[in-house]
């Protein structure tokens, strides 16, 4: 292969890549929102029906999601 067929291969891959990593971003977004909806559920469950015990290991925290999320 030539250096010029190599790295319009490498600027194809590229592009792709950046498109793939938006899509990603956008998908991520919507998730942590839908997460956060569905904590905002679970919490306002536990204001109705106060007797049911929610373990807080079953709702983790935006902050240490994060901070998990950003560690790996």
């Amino acid at each position: 292969m030539e250096i010029n067929d190599l790295r319009n291969t490498f600027q194809g891959d590229l592009d792709k890549v950046n498109l793939k990593i938006s899509e990603l971003s956008v998908e991520l977004e919507r998730a942590t929102e839908y997460r956060t909806k569905l904590v905002g559920g679970l919490e306002t469950l536990q204001i109705l029906d106060p007797q049911q015990e929610v373990p807080q290991e079953d709702v983790v925290s935006e902050e240490t999601q994060t901070e998990e999320t950003l560690g790996e």
